[in-house]
């Protein structure tokens, strides 16, 4: 029996992150790319394969790649928020990592900036506090961006 799906994820919010193959010849060599969707508990797509790109649902929220671009889709598969941002995490507690000029902050489910890029890094908020790495400190810091709890960071050693 051929392969359907070159991937499919574990179900998150009630929907399979999935990619289908698309044979291509390249350079004489046939490679298989994915094109993504959505698919629901009985194996059926609930949001076609258009994506050039895709990602998981959390917090309600998918974001996926079309046309070049990063948006983040409702699970019908409704645009509902597009970003010009490179790096953008998944939605956790309403809030979302992003990158711009090599700095993370965060943005909400509208697209607004509600903590500025300032940390070097920045994780997903879990019972409203994300792990962050700002200069020398690193810890845990509010909805507010405020660390609640920091220490003196210190960077893995590197192997030569």
């Amino acid at each position: 029996m051929p392969a359907k799906y070159q991937s499919v994820s574990d179900f998150r919010d009630g929907l399979a992150l999935a990619s289908t193959l698309v044979s291509t010849e390249a350079d004489g060599v046939e490679q298989s790319t994915g094109v993504f969707g959505f698919l629901n508990a009985k194996g059926e797509w609930a949001i076609p394969a258009l994506y050039e790109e895709g990602y998981a649902f959390s917090d309600g929220l998918a974001a996926v790649v079309k046309d070049g671009a990063v948006q983040f889709i409702d699970k019908t598969g409704k645009p509902v928020l597009e970003t010009d941002y490179d790096d953008v995490g998944d939605f956790s507690e309403g809030l979302a990592a992003f990158e711009q000029d090599g700095k993370y902050g965060y943005i909400n489910k509208k697209g607004a900036v509600v903590i500025e890029p300032t940390f070097d890094q920045a994780d997903a908020f879990k019972n409203g506090l994300a792990h962050a790495i700002k200069g020398g400190w690193e810890g845990l810091i509010n909805a507010k961006g405020a660390f609640v709890v920091k220490k003196a960071y210190v960077s893995p050693a590197s192997s030569e």
